[in-house]
């Protein structure tokens, strides 16, 4: 079913940036950021109540604890795993070509051991996989805790809200890896939507899973006709009589394209262009890792907008660059587990301690671990690092300007009502809007 993408939601990071960030929120000063999250919390708790009684609580660094990077389960503390939320670093994030060693994506492979044929993935693959991104199912199922139905719900929002007014009927996902904002884009209606990415493999996925779950949905159909039909701010319309011609070109399609977000475009004369909007999610844009490559996915995208038209960017959270935890070496690494079956689960780990930050690039080397357990057993297991440049509200504010577009809003979530300073805020989300 189209929901298979969100069978692990209980599936939940236990230490984030994000969740550090509410704990500092709620007054925890971050001086034990060594200690598990689930004491974290309840040191936040205890500072919280000490607070309010007027006492004084503090947080000892040599105090023997377990370590962070721990999948500790919180036995006392039932609440401590939805409060820590993953940065937004998930799907789409990895495009690679050529030497596995270092790609110019900026990314590193260290060790493989995924077999290609298991009986808990289902899609054929056409060749052995050498990294994650070249399985696609693993790779979807190792980052299936995000709710990909709420993040389409919230994209359509954005354009309602900033849009201008018009009906959303096109769209481009940039990165898009198994294409799920794409696919739910179509299935809520959007009448032209493209998913664009570097890796054959992936898209080759993408197209199979949307066969193979329904493709567009026969409600898909009948919301892009109402949206193809609907007036726009002149008041102009088709009225409630649907030309054939309208119909027809109103019918959802994804198209899957190969290309690069620097220099892509579509093809001239496409009925889809100039789009609506083009949005490029789970940090995949944090690829761009210098000023040239991040400066011409920008030209890419406004190129393709509409006068009016949408660019919207999922980043890390710019409080992580400004906290020191890079500095030191502590970045905030991520551990979850995406239940299976009965006996089989898949454990991330998402950043290292000490992994590697160029405060001058702006460019965090970040460890990957992916195992397949089966029971106590290791069944497959890869290692990565992958480059990821951290960005600025500024610059990306000066990008958007030299490329004729304007930031129209920022967002801490994907949640209208929540801004960066939010308690719940854990990434950033950029609407950019094309001059009319």
């Amino acid at each position: 079913s189209d929901d298979s993408h969100t069978r692990a939601q209980s599936a939940r990071p236990i230490d984030t940036p994000g969740f550090r960030r509410q704990l500092r929120h709620v007054g925890f000063d971050g001086s034990a950021l060594r200690h598990s999250p689930q004491q974290l919390l309840a040191g936040a708790m205890r500072a919280a109540a000490m607070r309010r009684s007027g006492g004084v609580w503090v947080a000892s660094r040599s105090h023997h604890v377990a370590p962070h990077d721990r999948a500790v389960q919180p036995p006392a503390l039932p609440e401590a795993r939805p409060l820590a939320r993953a940065q937004a670093t998930g799907l789409g994030c990895w495009w690679r070509s050529g030497n596995l060693a270092t790609t110019r994506r900026g990314v590193a492979a260290h060790t493989t051991s995924v077999p290609s044929n298991s009986n808990i993935f289902s899609y054929p693959l056409s060749h052995q996989p050498k990294t994650l991104y070249e399985h696609p199912e693993l790779y979807e199922a190792a980052f299936s805790y995000r709710d990909m139905k709420q993040e389409v719900k919230f994209l359509r929002e954005l354009y309602a809200k900033h849009g201008g007014g018009a009906p959303l009927n096109s769209a481009v996902e940039l990165g898009c890896g198994p294409a799920l904002h794409a696919t739910g884009l179509v299935r809520s209606g959007v009448a032209h939507v493209t998913g664009l990415d570097l890796s054959e493999e992936m898209l080759a996925y993408a197209r199979w899973k949307y066969d193979n779950t329904g493709g567009a949905g026969p409600a898909a159909a009948a919301a892009a006709r109402t949206a193809a039909t609907a007036p726009n701010r002149s008041g102009k319309g088709f009225g409630a009589k649907v030309p054939a011609a309208v119909a027809a070109a109103a019918t959802p399609s994804l198209r899957l394209m190969r290309g690069d977000m620097q220099s892509w475009s579509l093809p001239g004369g496409d009925v889809a262009a100039p789009v609506d909007m083009v949005v490029c999610m789970l940090g995949t844009f944090s690829h761009c890792l210098d000023n040239d490559a991040a400066s011409a996915a920008f030209g890419a995208a406004a190129s393709a907008l509409r006068p009016g038209g949408l660019l919207v960017l999922e980043l890390a959270h710019p409080g992580d660059l400004f906290d020191g935890t890079f500095i030191i070496g502590d970045g905030g690494k991520e551990v979850w587990e995406v239940p299976v079956s009965d006996d089989v689960k898949i454990l991330v780990e998402w950043g290292a301690e000490f992994d590697n930050f160029d405060p001058v690039t702006q460019v965090l080397h970040r460890s990957v671990s992916v195992n397949v357990l089966r029971g106590d057993d290791v069944d497959a297991s890869m290692e990565e690092v992958v480059l990821q440049r951290q960005f600025t509200v500024q610059e990306i504010k000066l990008l958007a300007s030299i490329h004729g577009l304007t930031v129209d809003g920022i967002y801490g979530d994907t949640q209208l009502g929540v801004d960066l300073e939010h308690e719940e805020a854990y990434r950033m989300i950029a609407v950019l809007r094309k001059a009319s």
